[in-house]
């Protein structure tokens, strides 16, 4: 007897009836095609999520170059008035700092810039309003010397204008 009860339980895995194993195989067939349905749509929605951020990331780069080339023509522009100043040159030929640093104040304050400073050719600091070249406020900051590399914005022979709108 204890046999035969073995034997019907290791049995009872086994599917006797017709519609059982049909009721089965179908439900297997329905997960197995909603399993592949979700991958397919998931892989899809994937595709065109990174295809989407693609476009919108070159179409933010060239709205970002288009800023930039905007702002630089306009500071460019911006060091050719000044370079353009009687009274400018005047006090840099007879080195009077604080016409200099009052011609530098007010135009700085017309093109709204945070830091003005009158550089010589050798990188030097001649004359300076504003808040500090380094931005040192700004928490995390480094000390980085000034560069007189900006080569659209050589308003004379010998010196040339940094600004700085904000750091």
């Amino acid at each position: 007897m204890a046999a035969t009860r073995t034997r019907l339980t290791m049995r009872g895995w086994r599917i006797r009836r017709l519609r059982n194993r049909i009721i089965l195989s179908f439900a297997l067939l329905l997960v197995a095609g909603q399993g592949i349905g979700y991958w397919l749509v998931d892989a899809a929605s994937s595709r065109n999520a990174r295809g989407q951020l693609q476009q919108e990331l070159v179409a933010g780069e060239r709205v970002f170059a288009r800023l930039l080339e905007h702002n630089r023509n306009q500071l460019a522009q911006a060091a050719r008035v000044l370079a353009a100043d009687y009274g400018f040159r005047e006090a840099i030929a007879t080195r009077d700092a604080a016409t200099m640093k009052s011609v530098l104040h007010n135009h700085g304050e017309r093109i709204e810039a945070s830091t003005m400073q009158l550089l010589s050719p050798d990188g030097m600091v001649q004359a300076q309003v504003g808040r500090s070249a380094t931005c040192s406020k700004r928490p995390g900051a480094t000390a980085r010397p000034a560069r007189s590399s900006a080569r659209g914005c050589m308003p004379t022979s010998w010196s040339w204008c940094r600004y700085a709108r904000r750091c």
